[in-house]
């Protein structure tokens, strides 16, 4: 795998449930089907090149994806951060 890790989807799917069961995951509802789809595969160490070949798509239009769903996820969690600042005090 030239180094990089991989978490096989089936994993990836459970500990992410298990995190939100726990309060502590990232809830992806808020992300389109194809964010998600992207999110999915990217956790199965493929490059982005591979990515935008399964997808069909060009690797400019999957880098937008990416980048939207850093941004997307960036903003959920800087909220919570926020919210559980002023809850804390």
């Amino acid at each position: 795998m030239s180094g990089k890790k991989y978490i096989a989807p089936f994993l990836a799917e459970k500990v992410s449930i298990e995190l939100e069961d726990q309060g502590l995951g990232v809830d992806l509802k808020g992300l389109s089907e194809k964010e998600r789809q992207i999110i999915k595969l990217m956790g199965t160490g493929k490059s982005l090149a591979q990515i935008a070949t399964v997808m069909e798509i060009k690797q400019d239009v999957l880098q937008t994806y990416r980048v939207n769903i850093i941004n997307a996820l960036r903003s959920k969690i800087n909220a919570e951060q926020v919210l559980y600042s002023i809850i804390a005090g």
